[in-house]
């Protein structure tokens, strides 16, 4: 169950680099989750600090995690989702213009140095 917990984190936090997921593994361990996996995963982080509590006996076992309200708000569980690929459209625009803007500057006859005569 412990296993769970921590792949469950993985998958629904990303990870900038290597050391952060490393980081935030460690973390866990001492029973602390991400702020940002919280807020936006707040049911589901309630789960992965139980399933990854160093007391076996506070880990909920595989019938009543079945049985959770993780299991039984598919409701919520689709608006975190849709929520999250709203966000993920957005950094997408963000980033979409900014490589035009670059594209453009790119692209002005003698790129940057029009304006130094080199």
């Amino acid at each position: 169950m412990y296993s769970i917990g921590v792949l469950a984190l993985e998958l629904f936090q990303p990870f900038g680099t290597e050391m952060e997921r490393v980081r935030t593994l460690e973390n866990l361990r001492e029973g602390t989750v991400p702020d940002s996996f919280s807020y936006r995963w707040p049911i589901l982080a309630k789960y992965v600090t139980q399933l990854t509590s160093k007391d076996p006996g506070v880990r909920p076992t595989a019938s009543q995690l079945l049985q959770s309200e993780l299991f039984n708000s598919k409701d919520l569980v689709i608006h975190g989702l849709q929520r999250r690929v709203e966000e993920q459209e957005e950094e997408i625009s963000v980033l979409r213009r900014q490589i035009s803007a670059l594209q453009i500057s790119q692209s002005s006859p003698g790129g940057s140095d029009t304006n130094t005569g080199h």
